[in-house]
């Protein structure tokens, strides 16, 4: 057992186990990094450490390997894994049928940014049910009169949103120019215009009326100037096509997080290229609660400030 680890009762066996430290388990699984899920529910290394080592002591095994860039699951961590996964949803279950959550909160956002933000929300409001919605902005506007949603990330201003709707500003984010090591490796940590005009890009689309046509970046290069190797409708898709197929993809750097901590995707710093832009919480006012409203605005600004953090 591991130094300073929080010992369970002696004889402590199987029927002991924590279901909090189950699910730590299965977020560090999840994330691949005991740092990174600390820095994602607000929680000291150690804390995350402690709950594994806990597990290992009740079980006699070691639950993960240390690798280049994080943690990966030993064979017996493996093993135990389908069981854990099964406890944990049993006991979510449970918890749900005894307890109804207080209320529902629909975020709309765009791609590149829903899935950096959305889960510091989900933990942020605990007792409230919360949806997600991926959104182009154009629609992010057009859909608010519709009450489709009850928030929504909006960048680069808040016209067109009904009278009732309050938008708060969140914070900056940047977006940069990403590629796969080995593209980075070629083109050097400062390619030149040249450089980055030559080389093969992936390019956004959005769906408008019944079908997909190009959308924008706001890359210092447009559209027009690049040569556009493959398009996708999710920033998602852009993010595995661009470590895999050695296209370059700019885009929001919060939105690569996870990629450029694992090592996926590199920031590569284009000289004169330094776009950032505000970003806006708007909420219907007559349906989002001020204390919901205040922790989602808290726990948005904790994703941005992690992203800042990646400059390189």
């Amino acid at each position: 057992m591991r130094p300073g680890a929080a010992p369970y009762p002696h004889g402590a066996g199987v029927e002991d186990l924590r279901l909090q430290d189950l699910a730590t388990f299965l977020n560090v699984h999840r994330t691949g990094s005991v740092t990174a899920l600390a820095r994602e529910i607000g929680v000291s290394p150690s804390q995350v450490s402690k709950a594994i080592a806990r597990l290992e002591a009740v079980l006699h095994v070691r639950l993960f390997t240390r690798v280049a860039r994080g943690v990966a699951l030993s064979s017996a961590g493996r093993r135990v894994l389908p069981t854990f996964e099964q406890m944990v949803t049993l006991s979510r279950s449970l918890g749900r049928a005894e307890a109804s959550p207080d209320g529902d909160l629909t975020i709309a956002a765009p791609s590149s940014l829903l899935p950096a933000i959305f889960p510091r929300v989900v933990n942020a409001l605990r007792r409230t049910r919360v949806r997600g919605i991926e959104l182009p902005p154009p629609l992010l506007r057009g859909y608010a009169a519709e009450e489709l949603f009850d928030v929504a990330l909006l960048s680069g201003g808040v016209t067109g949103l009904p009278l009732k709707w309050e938008s708060v500003c969140i914070g900056e984010f940047r977006k940069a120019l990403l590629a796969s090591p080995a593209m980075a490796k070629r083109l050097g940590p400062r390619p030149t215009l040249a450089q980055v005009r030559a080389a093969s890009f992936v390019g956004p689309i959005a769906h408008d009326g019944g079908k997909y046509v190009a959308s924008t970046d706001d890359c210092p290069l447009g559209l027009e100037a690049r040569t556009v190797a493959s398009e996708d409708g999710t920033m998602a898709l852009a993010l595995l096509v661009a470590s895999e197929c050695d296209h370059l993809l700019f885009g929001p750097v919060i939105a690569a997080q996870r990629e450029i901590e694992c090592g996926a995707l590199v920031e590569l710093r284009v000289p004169g290229w330094n776009v950032t832009e505000e970003l806006f919480l708007a909420s219907d006012a007559e349906r989002v609660k001020a204390r919901d409203q205040t922790a989602t605005i808290d726990a948005m600004r904790a994703a941005l400030a992690d992203s800042v953090a990646l400059s390189p």
